[in-house]
């Protein structure tokens, strides 16, 4: 899943000369399981997702929310009642979740394999 990949196939190792000079050597190259070389052409994913970004509404010096993007939903008037306060650490599930949530192809990703399971799960 994804975009077509720039098709960088080889690898080059670098060997430091004297006089501040280096000869780069081209020492390998990548291939598919099935032995096709992706120099020059990439891989062609089977299922195609953009890399979409949400572009965030500017306001100098202030916060925005969700009612600030183009085609947010109304509210419907009802408070919430206040959140507690949350020790998470910058490596906990919620922060995962977080940038997951930022990575659109990945969490395309992870829908389709979720639904795949549960299609098995009820015998598809």
């Amino acid at each position: 899943m994804g975009t077509q990949s720039f098709g960088k196939g080889s690898v080059q190792t670098i060997f430091p000369m004297k006089g501040n000079g280096a000869l780069k050597l081209t020492t390998a190259r990548y291939y598919t399981p099935k032995g096709r070389s992706i120099q020059a052409k990439g891989i062609i994913p089977d299922v195609e997702v953009p890399n979409i970004t949400t572009p965030l509404p500017k306001k100098k010096g202030m916060e925005f929310s969700e009612k600030d993007l183009e085609k947010s939903l109304a509210s419907d008037g009802k408070q919430d009642a206040p959140l507690p306060v949350s020790q998470e650490t910058p490596h906990s599930a919620a922060a995962k979740d977080a940038d997951l949530q930022k990575d659109y192809q990945l969490k395309r990703a992870l829908d389709l394999l979720q639904s795949v399971g549960m299609l098995k799960e009820k015998g598809f």
